[in-house]
């Protein structure tokens, strides 16, 4: 049977226009069946439980955002959901989770910090009902709250805040059955919403304290020095890689330990910090590493301290002075090879003064051998002139040589006073005014007395040579407690009133034989800057800035005690307390 080609035409057609026709029909029973189908109640408390143990069951920020919002957009069996988090940067609210039962659904965009939506939020309104807002409010800002939700197809609007301040909020689309939210379904998500805000600000402030521990191990990471920290009991709970570096020791296998792994070098000044109190500032020392180097170091030692003010531990930071130490040797050798010529000639010339007053002599001899007056002005001046040399040769050698120090304990105010009576002669002598502005106290310094008692009595013979006619000599301490470059130091002031130094010599006045005293060799200051460099310390000389004289200061680091005899202490007062 043969069917027309027109017949096929006309039912193909009419199949598309039924096909058209159909088509809203079928959308009208799928919203039909929807309605129908998820309108299944809820168990309320059962659902509040489900949904409490859902969100406090993570931490991490991204995965705790997708589960309120998973679990609210299932409960409430809306079309979609999105949750905002305030940007703290320019303070709009950022679609951070989104959850859609229909794939038509797409995330809304950023909210602005000034739209109606926001203000009206942040104004203190616990819930925006679309509904209600078109249907009883006649005020112009919920009229534009209004248009903004229709605009989002957004059927509420809950604010997520932690003691009133705003840290994100939650848009719910219609629900799928196309009902109304009920009074049951705003009190349930009005108390997850509160749970959801609690659990994202402590999931903020977790993921905070990652990013802040992240930063500091990165920071310690990549530091040049080391560092190492122990708590309260004595564990080291800090080693970082260049503290590994250092000392050769594994991280992994100190971490955790006592402080005493590390061996007496870097234990007993932690040790020391917690037990007394004793902190170092920029103190050099000689560590031996794994492989029985000697290093050596400079470190600083701090407190750590809890919320409450409680010592919670202690710090070191210490850095290898290896290649600065080489510098310096370097920079020395230079220095002293390009002295020499300087000194040879200097040496020369003082060396070669007497002898040309002996020679002199020496050459007349012949003529006046038989001369009792001549014999008796050429012992004069031969013996005059040969201890001249004798006392530049021994001041030579005194300065060149760097005999080791002998430390010991000293009382800096006992010493400048042995000194003062050493010259006190002079002192009445020269109708000197004498002055002590003495600070109030000054701990022990640990340095060599002799050196020190040479030095203090260098300055000060210089400043009573630099008034003949009278004057005033004021010597005054100072204890720097601070906190500064060369961590605490004591200083030694030493002023005259004489006529003072012109700055081109103030420049040269510590080289060797310069002078400018008639009878002076040049070495007396020379001395007096190797003496303080040996102790570490400075030295520098100034004209006084309101008067005439001369200003010497020296200052003098306090030079940190032996360790071993501050542990003895603690392990006597442990015993004792036993």
């Amino acid at each position: 049977y043969h069917i027309p080609y027109s017949s096929l035409s006309f039912v193909g057609f009419l199949t598309l226009c039924l096909a058209i026709a159909l088509q809203p029909l079928r959308h009208l029973v799928q919203s039909l069946a929807d309605r129908y189908f998820y309108r299944e109640p809820y168990n309320y408390h059962h659902t509040l439980q489900q949904a409490s143990r859902i969100i406090t069951s993570t931490i991490e920020l991204k995965p705790l955002l997708q589960s309120i919002i998973s679990v609210i957009v299932n409960t409430m069996k809306a079309e979609w959901g999105c949750l905002f988090l305030r940007d703290e940067g320019n303070g709009d609210f950022q679609p951070e989770a989104f959850e859609a039962s229909m794939e038509k659904c797409l995330p809304p965009p950023a909210l602005s910090d000034n739209c109606a939506t926001v203000k009206a939020l942040r104004q203190g309104r616990n819930l925006l009902v679309r509904e209600e807002i078109e249907r009883f409010s006649e005020r112009e800002e919920d009229k534009r709250v209004g248009d903004e939700l229709g605009k989002l197809g957004c059927d509420l609007a809950l604010p997520l805040s932690v003691k009133g301040q705003p840290v994100g909020l939650l848009l719910i689309g219609p629900k799928l059955s196309g009902d109304p939210y009920f009074q049951q379904d705003l009190d349930l998500l009005s108390i997850v919403s509160n749970q959801a805000a609690m659990a994202i600000n402590n999931a903020q402030l977790y993921r905070e304290v990652v990013q802040i521990k992240e930063y500091n191990e990165n920071i310690l990471r990549d530091m040049q020095g080391g560092v190492i920290a122990v708590d309260a009991k004595q564990h080291i709970t800090v080693f970082n890689r260049a503290a590994e570096s250092i000392t050769g020791l594994r991280g992994d296998d100190v971490v955790g330990k006592k402080v005493d792994v590390l061996g007496p070098d870097l234990a007993k000044p932690l040790v020391l910090a917690l037990n007394l109190d004793r902190l170092y500032f920029h103190c050099e020392r000689t560590l031996s590493n794994t492989k029985n180097d000697a290093l050596p170091i400079m470190f600083s030692t701090s407190l750590l301290r809890d919320a409450q003010g409680r010592d919670s531990g202690a710090i070191m930071v210490f850095s290898d002075l290896s290649q600065i130490k080489k510098l310096e040797q370097e920079r020395n050798r230079a220095e002293r090879l390009a002295s020499v010529g300087r000194l040879a000639a200097d040496l020369a010339h003082e060396i070669k003064t007497p002898l040309v007053a002996i020679k002199t002599f020496a050459e007349l001899l012949p003529e006046k051998f038989t001369d009792a007056e001549f014999q008796k002005n050429f012992l004069k001046v031969a013996t005059k002139e040969i201890d001249r040399i004798d006392s530049l040769v021994s001041q030579l050698c005194n300065l060149a040589r760097h005999p080791p120090l002998q430390c010991e304990s000293l009382d800096l105010h006992s010493l400048l006073e042995e000194v003062l009576t050493l010259l006190s002669g002079q002192i009445d002598g020269q109708g000197i005014q004498l002055v002590k502005d003495y600070a109030e106290y000054l701990p022990s310094l640990q340095g060599d007395r002799d050196q020190l008692k040479q030095l203090f009595l260098n300055l000060i013979e210089n400043g009573l040579e630099n008034m003949p006619q009278g004057g005033r000599l004021t010597i005054s301490t100072l204890f720097e407690n601070e906190r500064l470059e060369n961590g605490k130091y004591l200083e030694v002031k030493i002023s005259d009133t004489g006529s003072g130094i012109s700055s081109k010599n103030l420049r040269r006045i510590f080289d060797p034989f310069f002078t400018t005293k008639e009878k002076g060799t040049g070495l007396g200051l020379s001395i007096c800057h190797r003496i303080v460099s040996d102790h570490k310390g400075f030295i520098e000389v100034e004209n006084n800035k309101d008067g005439p004289g001369v200003t010497a200061t020296v200052r003098l680091p306090l030079l940190p005690d032996l360790l071993e005899e501050d542990l003895d202490a603690i392990d006597s007062d442990s015993q004792q307390s036993t």
